[in-house]
C-alpha cells in the first residue's frame, strides 16, 4: 500500500561524464488527493552530491523521470522553482530535479531523498525508487 506522497517508478537512469557539463537527476512526487492538507518540501538531497541544488520544474507535456544535460535543458527550465519550501497540493504530480555541478569521476547508483511536511507540522521522507548514475563512459 503506497502513502499519500509517492514517487516515480523504479529507474536506474544512467548519464555519461562530459567535461564542463552539469547534470541533472529527476523524479516524479505525486500527492494523493485522498489528503486534505498541502505538503511543504523541506529538502531534495541525492546521496553522494551534496552540493546538487534541487528544482521543481512544471509537467507540460514532459516528465523528469531520468537524466538531461543542461547544455540541452528541456522547454520549462525557465520556469523552474527552489524545491525548498516548495508546497504541493493535494492531488499534484510534479517534477522534483537535482543538478549536479560539473564532475569528473563516476557516481555510483544514488537515490534520491525529499524531505518533506505536512501543513499539520509532521515531518516525513520518502527515498525515490529510482538510483541514479554516472559514468565516465557510455552507459551500456
Amino acid at each position: 500500500m503506497s502513502g499519500p506522497v509517492t514517487m516515480g517508478e523504479r529507474t536506474q537512469p544512467c548519464m555519461p561524464i562530459r567535461d564542463g557539463e552539469s547534470i541533472v537527476f529527476g523524479d516524479l512526487l505525486r500527492v494523493s488527493d485522498a489528503i486534505d492538507q498541502a505538503v511543504i518540501l523541506d529538502d531534495v538531497a541525492l546521496e553522494g552530491v551534496p552540493e546538487a541544488e534541487a528544482y521543481v520544474l512544471p509537467i507540460m507535456d514532459q516528465t523528469m523521470q531520468g537524466g538531461f544535460s543542461l547544455d540541452e535543458p528541456p522547454a520549462t527550465w525557465g520556469e523552474r522553482e527552489s524545491a525548498e519550501d516548495y508546497r504541493v497540493e493535494p492531488g499534484t504530480l510534479i517534477n522534483v530535479v537535482a543538478v549536479l555541478p560539473p564532475r569528473t569521476e563516476a557516481l555510483p547508483a544514488t537515490a534520491m531523498t525529499v524531505a518533506y511536511h505536512f501543513e499539520s507540522g509532521l515531518d516525513f521522507e520518502i527515498e525515490s525508487g529510482s538510483r541514479f548514475v554516472l559514468e565516465p563512459d557510455a552507459c551500456f
